[in-house]
């Protein structure tokens, strides 16, 4: 089975290091059916890391936010806007991260904490790869902590929702719980292409960029 295939990239030589050894360890929880990962390539700036992407052409890319030259949030802008397909999870210091906003706005499709162990680096590549968010569980809560604080912003996230059919809503609360689109056409016995047709009048009409508006809504709704 072909390897998931990855790119770190970091301004500290010493975590790209530490990242590449966790998640190409041997993973003793693996289920047989999954494929192994491998960093194919890394980088230190944003600039490099799109220069990556174009010759290493990686499945999934594990993104710092700040770097010289180019940060992580527009190299993933740049990267989503060239249509490579690589799915970008940016790594962040803290569990609280103002910046999930524009990196969600930027294409990311989650958030991993520096400090979690392979397992969770792991989980993050697989989820990625798969098409669902990779949010650390450190980062998931806070945010949805934050997002329910507002009563405001609960009033305007049910609004947005009832805009939705039933169908479509009971899509965005399975986008929100981090199934992919496979996963998703499974539960609802749909088409995976129904299913991202779904999706993508969703985020339309939720006003957002991408599945994190989608979970983020639900979250503030509930």
């Amino acid at each position: 089975m072909r390897p998931i295939r990855v790119l770190v990239v970091d301004d500290d030589p010493i975590v790209v290091a530490s990242i590449a050894e966790l998640i190409q360890a041997p993973d003793q929880g693996a289920q047989g059916a999954e494929p192994g990962i491998a960093v194919v390539g890394t980088a230190s700036n944003g600039a490099q890391a799109v220069e990556a992407v174009l010759a290493h052409r990686p499945d999934v890319v594990l993104m710092d936010i700040d770097m010289p030259v180019m940060d992580g949030i527009a190299a993933t802008r740049e990267i989503t806007r060239l249509g490579t397909g690589a799915a970008v999870v940016m790594l962040t210091t803290h569990a609280i991260d103002d910046n999930v906003h524009r990196a969600n706005g930027a294409g990311a499709v989650g958030f991993q904490v520096k400090a979690g162990d392979a397992a969770a680096f792991r989980r993050a590549v697989r989820d990625a790869h798969a098409g669902r968010l990779a949010f650390a569980s450190e980062v998931q809560r806070p945010l949805a902590d934050a997002a329910l604080r507002s009563s405001e912003k609960q009033r305007r996230a049910r609004e947005l929702l009832a805009r939705l059919t039933p169908r479509e809503q009971e899509v965005a609360r399975l986008v929100a719980q981090s199934l992919s689109n496979r996963e998703i056409a499974e539960r609802m016995f749909l088409s995976p292409a129904t299913v991202k047709d779904h999706v993508s009048e969703v985020i339309a009409k939720l006003g957002g960029t991408g599945r994190m508006d989608v979970a983020i809504c639900v979250t503030r709704a509930e």
